[in-house]
């Protein structure tokens, strides 16, 4: 099991109906917290103030939740609905019988006064045992340590070489839909009849391709 730092710890049970009581959230929602979730719990707050690190220019500090599940389908509906409602950034510690796995939301603020969050991305890694889940946090600022446990969390799910996270995500996104776009017109191509519709077609395939390498 991860070992976070002592000075981070809280080990703070939270109710599930913190995060939507006070909110409009929709019954179907309400619905998915009881059905995926068993309990949460406030592990570690990473802060300057606990990991004695330097303040971060867009990160001050980290909540890392452990969620038990019910059942070992992750719901990251629920995560993100979660994720939303916090004015920090945040990881997630998750565990269903005796297997674990993390998952974060890599979010950016969505405006200079730093009043609200885009999520952009979500990474999460295998199921493992407690004992080969590792986490380093050995960093010189928030934002690196942020970026570090991203890049951990995301692993080989990050196709961009870029060493700053936010343009490695953004390229990885790019690289992504690029992928799914082949991948459609692929798709449709090999069910195009007429020969001069799927020459068309073949030469906007190329094209994609080219744009991918």
């Amino acid at each position: 099991m991860i070992v976070f730092p002592k000075s981070t710890l809280v080990g703070k049970p939270v109710p599930k109906t913190a995060f939507y009581r006070n909110l409009e959230v929709n019954a179907k929602m309400k619905q998915r917290f009881v059905d995926s979730v068993e309990s949460i719990t406030w592990t570690a707050k990473l802060a300057p103030s606990t990991l004695s690190v330097v303040d971060g220019k867009t990160v001050h500090e980290i909540a890392v939740f452990r969620i038990e599940l019910k059942g070992e389908a992750v719901p990251t509906d629920v995560l993100v609905f979660i994720d939303r409602q916090m004015p920090r950034h945040t990881l997630f510690l998750l565990q269903h019988d005796d297997d674990f796995c993390l998952l974060v939301n890599y979010k950016e603020w969505h405006d200079a006064a730093n009043t609200r969050f885009d999520i952009v991305k979500t990474f999460q890694t295998g199921w493992t045992s407690a004992d080969k889940l590792s986490l380093s946090l050995d960093e010189q600022d928030m934002d690196a340590v942020y970026s570090a446990i991203v890049k951990q969390v995301a692993g080989a799910d990050i196709t961009s070489m870029a060493k700053d996270i936010h343009t490695a995500v953004a390229q990885t996104k790019k690289q992504e839909a690029l992928r799914q776009k082949i991948a459609a017109l692929e798709a449709k191509i090999a069910k195009e009849r007429q020969p001069k519709k799927k020459f068309e077609l073949h030469q906007q395939l190329v094209k994609l391709k080219e744009n991918n390498e």
